[in-house]
């Protein structure tokens, strides 16, 4: 599996829950922290913090490299 994620890197988290308006997956933005080659998840953070509780883990899949328009359009989870 080939990562371009690096520590810090802001990331939109899609969710497997979906938004009863749009019916579409929720997005959020997070910092990327670090991930599992093993089973294929990655630890999220919540953007500025490095407490565990901040911390969110998710399948690889759900993730991608955010832009600045995503940065400008999205919430922080």
């Amino acid at each position: 599996m080939k990562m371009n994620y690096k520590s810090g890197d802001i990331i939109v988290y899609k969710s497997i829950e979906i938004n009863p308006v749009t019916k579409n997956s929720f997005e959020f933005l997070y910092e990327f922290g670090y991930y599992s080659k093993i089973n294929g998840m990655c630890v999220l953070r919540k953007i500025g913090t490095n407490n565990m509780q901040d911390n969110v883990i998710v399948n690889l899949e759900n993730i991608r490299l955010a832009t600045k328009e995503d940065q400008e359009k999205y919430f922080q989870g």
